[in-house]
């Protein structure tokens, strides 16, 4: 990302600024999960990954840029700071922020399948009543899905 006075200036005031302590509440357009999107190029950035260049510098492009104050729209370089994607996910993870995408069984709204049902399966699986391909038959999923959640691929229970 590349930089002139004129983006740095149009960038100021796309954003409210508060004090050190406070978030920089971007105002411009955004994406939905509400981080802010600032055109430079004519390609679409994310705003805090502006901010935190205009007052750190260059930085490579593969880290992430994390808020410590967890505000998607905020823009305050204090808040930013730099990590890998693990640390990103990890720094989600630890703040409970790890949303439906991350939850097993029925808690996940793209579940086929109910606990019971998958409990009925592997209790038919460990009694050695049925075979992989019975099993797929008797519960109407693939022999492949059937030997993912018998193998601990897919959720057990």
């Amino acid at each position: 990302m590349r930089l002139t006075m004129n983006d740095k200036g149009r960038f100021f005031t796309k954003f409210i600024l508060g004090s050190s302590d406070q978030c920089w509440l971007w105002l411009g357009a955004t994406n939905n999960s509400r981080y802010g999107l600032f055109k430079l190029n004519n390609v679409a950035e994310l705003a805090h990954r502006v901010a935190y260049l205009i007052e750190y510098g260059p930085f490579d492009f593969i880290l992430c840029v994390l808020h410590s104050c967890d505000n998607p729209p905020c823009c305050n370089p204090r808040h930013l700071f730099l990590g890998t994607r693990l640390d990103n996910n990890q720094d989600r993870d630890e703040k409970g922020r790890n949303g439906w995408y991350n939850q097993s069984g029925v808690r996940n709204p793209n579940a086929q399948f109910s606990d019971e049902l998958i409990e009925k399966l592997l209790t038919d699986h460990k009694t050695m009543q049925f075979t992989q391909v019975a099993l797929s038959k008797k519960y109407n999923m693939s022999t492949a899905h059937v030997n993912r959640i018998i193998h601990g691929r897919r959720r057990s229970s």
